[in-house]
């Protein structure tokens, strides 16, 4: 499991654009089994940090998934992003090992990232 990152709500701003991507993501490619959730655009402390999924201290909960701030206007990079957090909420102890790499590779083989790179 990742480590447990604190989430401020006061540096993140709610993005429905984002969440309606990760619904469409869900049903598309992971045949709904993420749980619903919330997406925000946030403002890390690390400049260089594209995201970041939280989890419910002690267990596999998932909280939110941030996007950062600075790829509001990027598109592209954006939903690279939530795609990347995805597979996090799918597979919370894979960090980005051998696991992560894998399911990766299936939604690139499935064509989750046809439009966005």
């Amino acid at each position: 499991m990742k480590p447990l990152m604190m989430f401020y709500p006061s540096k993140a701003k709610r993005s429905i654009v984002l969440e309606s991507w990760f619904d469409h993501y869900n049903a598309s490619f992971f045949n709904s089994a993420l749980p619903k959730m919330r997406v925000y655009w946030y403002k890390f402390r690390k400049h260089n940090r594209h995201g970041a999924t939280t989890f419910v201290k002690g267990t596999n909960q998932v909280c939110v998934i941030l996007v950062n701030r600075n790829l509001e206007k990027s598109g592209c990079y954006a939903l690279q992003t939530v795609l990347h957090e995805m597979i996090h909420v799918f597979k919370p102890k894979a960090l980005h090992g051998p696991e992560f790499r894998k399911e990766k590779l299936r939604l690139l083989k499935a064509g989750a990232y046809n439009d966005i790179v």
